[in-house]
């Protein structure tokens, strides 16, 4: 997860990380949250993949972090 962190914290403008993903960059200080205003909608988000096709090892890593990342938020 701290390689999410990488674009945000090389002063290359602001990011967005999901906070759960930038925990150790947020502890160390390596990147910081920007408090809203306004509170954003609560989001989904869908993974589709092509049942014909075998998922390459990127495909395959994304596809684990996006259920890794759905793991932790629900964990009581």
């Amino acid at each position: 997860p701290t390689r999410w962190c990488r674009w945000s914290k090389s002063g290359l403008g602001l990011g967005y990380v999901p906070q759960n993903f930038a925990k150790d960059a947020l502890a160390a200080g390596d990147v910081f949250t920007i408090q809203l205003k306004e509170e954003i909608p609560t989001r989904h988000v869908v993974l589709v993949q092509d049942g014909g096709r075998v998922p390459n090892a990127a495909a395959r890593e994304f596809a684990r972090m996006l259920n890794s990342s759905v793991t932790q938020q629900n964990a009581p």
